[in-house]
This record gives C-alpha cells, structure tokens and sequence, in this order.
C-alpha cells in the first residue's frame, strides 16, 4: 500500500497516533542514517517481539555486510529494534502525513472493534437508565407479576 496508518506513540513527536503517513519507495542503497523508513516485520520477529506487521522507525545505522545492505533502527520513544531491516522488508520513506486521517481506518481493526463494542454497550446502559431503573424499584418492590 502506498499509505500506512500511525496507530503507536514510538515515534512521537515526529509522527503522532492517528497520522495518516504517504509511502515513497526507496532502494536498499538510498536509505541513510536519521531517515524514517517504513517496513515489514518478519512473522518471526513479529511473534518474538510483539511488532505489528509493518511500522516506520528511524534509521541509526546502516551497514553493508556480503553486498547486503541493513539497517538498524529505533523508534523515538523506544529502544533500538532487536533485528536489522533486510533489504526485502523495506517499504519506503515517509512522502508526506495527513494527521488525524488514519482515526476511521483504527476502526477496521482488532482493537477498533473492541472499542465499538463497548461503546455500544455504554451508550445502550446509558439510554435506557430509566427504564433498568424502573424495573429494578419493580423488583425490590416485590410487584412483579405476570401481565404486570
């Protein structure tokens, strides 16, 4: 995809949660060191380290090893990353961010999901206070009856 919602906080002040951010491919040999890139997570590391699929961290070291170029990185607010970049997981550079555009697409997610339900359940106790109110005077009352 060319874009990529910001969902995490690692890299704040730079790129803020719910940050929409434009992809710009890039090779391997472009990248340099201070660049936010984005890239995939090996489903390995992924389930090691609890990455999401794909972020954007800042490159703080770049190094050639056999011809292969990788790059280490960091977010932020975070520690360096536990792995190297491989030439094939890189995505792209940051082109440009359209804050607060990625909001709607956190509602596709797993999360997003949960917050919907909840919400409902809120807004649902909530609208219908005086009615769950009513019944339960009802039932300390001892007037509940069938047809009543």
């Amino acid at each position: 995809m060319p874009f990529m919602p910001v969902f995490g906080t690692s890299m704040e002040p730079e790129l803020h949660a719910g940050t929409l951010i434009l992809i710009k491919e890039i090779s391997p040999s472009e990248v340099k060191e201070g660049d936010i890139i984005v890239f995939s997570i090996p489903a390995m590391v992924r389930e090691a380290y609890n990455y999401p699929p794909v972020i954007a961290h800042r490159v703080i070291n770049v190094r050639t090893d056999g011809g292969i170029i990788r790059s280490r990185t960091k977010g932020d607010n975070t520690g360096e990353d536990q792995f190297a970049v491989r030439p094939e997981d890189l995505k792209g550079t940051i082109s440009q961010q359209i804050p607060y555009l990625s909001f709607p697409l956190f509602f596709q997610s797993h999360q997003g999901l949960i917050f919907i339900i909840v919400a409902l359940c809120l807004l649902t106790r909530y609208l219908y206070a005086g009615e769950i109110g009513a019944g339960r005077r009802k039932v300390q009352r001892g007037n509940v009856c069938p047809g009543d």
